[in-house]
């Protein structure tokens, strides 16, 4: 492997494995040769890691989000510009995930919550409202109604899609860690 700080490992189809580390960039396991391939990306702290199709999503930490194509080893790249509401708010990333409407939420450091429509690529960020404005978001987790839930490092979000409304849960308040939430096979939800 090209570092041995691993921040998120998820399995393909054929069950190799791709790894995410903290200052290494991605790593790629083919579990029938038992060898590792490397990928270096304009920022190599990658903090979380979703397969969609022959993609992979990266959030990272400094360097906004990446998207990596399987099939020809190209990066691209969306980045953070000040000037533009139309980027994300941040390039410091937690979590990331991909919802049911074809949705990518994005968890930042500090800057709340932002979403891409995977179609046309397009940013939404929620910098209006107070629920979510300026959280550090650590994880995400889709229910079995499609309402997105987010931990955070102080709290627990719930996004509800009917009335398109974050939630905050006071009685769930506390520091809730990077990629440490779990949704189960009966529909529980764990932070």
């Amino acid at each position: 492997m090209s570092f041995n700080d691993v921040r998120d490992i998820i399995e393909d189809e054929h069950q190799n494995l791709w790894i995410a580390t903290w200052g290494g960039g991605l790593n790629y396991l083919d579990v029938t040769t038992n060898k590792f391939s490397r990928f270096t990306i304009p920022n190599n702290n990658i903090i979380s890691l979703l397969k969609d199709g022959k993609k992979i999503w990266m959030a990272t930490f400094g360097g906004g989000l990446s998207v990596f194509d399987i099939e020809t080893k190209k990066v691209e790249t969306y980045s953070f510009d000040e000037k533009d509401s139309k980027t994300i708010s941040s390039n410091n990333l937690f979590s990331i995930l991909k919802d049911s409407k074809g949705y990518l939420w994005i968890g930042t450091s500090g800057e709340g919550i932002n979403r891409m429509n995977l179609k046309t690529r397009e940013i939404e960020r929620f910098e209006n409202d107070e629920n979510v404005k300026y959280k550090n978001i650590t994880s995400i987790e889709e229910d079995d109604q499609k309402n997105i839930w987010f931990g955070s490092k102080n709290g627990i979000v719930k996004y509800d899609y009917s009335n398109k409304t974050f939630n905050t849960f006071t009685g769930l308040s506390g520091d809730f860690h990077i990629n440490s939430s779990f949704k189960d096979d009966k529909g529980f939800l764990y932070f």
